[in-house]
């Protein structure tokens, strides 16, 4: 599809929703708000169960050749990333790169499409949560060898994709919400 739209001029959205701005939501301190810009205004989509939802490979075996005198690994459920959710978010470093805050990845354990405008996603903190939100943060996306989508933009009326799950993924990223 990228070849359609940028190299044969075609009027096809080739990705999917972009994060635009993260924010802490004030209302209740334990949320962070991310908007995307999807590209086509048709939305975005969750896919976090069901038949559509894709899971984590664990324990499968992975099917390169590790070389010679070693057998196939199974897929570990750290290389899953985020498999929940598909995000995660620490405390970031201060300025100078040598604070001690800088915490461990953890997962987000919830996300919900915002009420009013479907192309703002709610991103909830576990309530054993060690990640302190008055400070800035990192948030990430689908950062492992294996990782779950779990966030599609709708893509309305497609034609030049044959299936009826036609959606593009977020692309993994990271960003600093302060």
């Amino acid at each position: 599809m990228t070849a359609l739209e940028n190299v044969y001029g075609h009027s096809v959205v080739s990705s999917g929703p972009v994060p635009l701005s993260g924010t802490i939501a004030s209302s209740t301190g334990s949320e962070i708000i991310i908007k995307f810009d999807d590209r086509d205004d048709s939305g975005l989509m969750l896919r976090l169960d069901g038949d559509v939802r894709q899971i984590c490979p664990e324990g499968q075996t992975q099917s390169f050749d590790p070389g010679p005198n070693l057998p196939p690994q199974p897929v570990p459920i750290e290389q899953c990333g985020a498999y929940l959710t598909g995000f995660e978010v620490r405390n970031s470093n201060d300025d100078d790169g040598k604070s001690e805050d800088c915490s461990e990845w953890e997962m987000i354990v919830g996300i919900s499409l915002e009420d009013n405008d479907n192309n703002i996603l709610k991103l909830t903190l576990g309530d054993d949560t060690k990640v302190d939100l008055a400070k800035t943060v990192e948030v990430r996306y689908l950062w492992g060898d294996w990782p779950v989508p779990t966030v599609y933009t709708k893509l309305a009326n497609v034609d030049y994709v044959d299936s009826d799950e036609g959606q593009l993924p977020v692309a993994p990223f990271t960003m600093t919400v302060n």
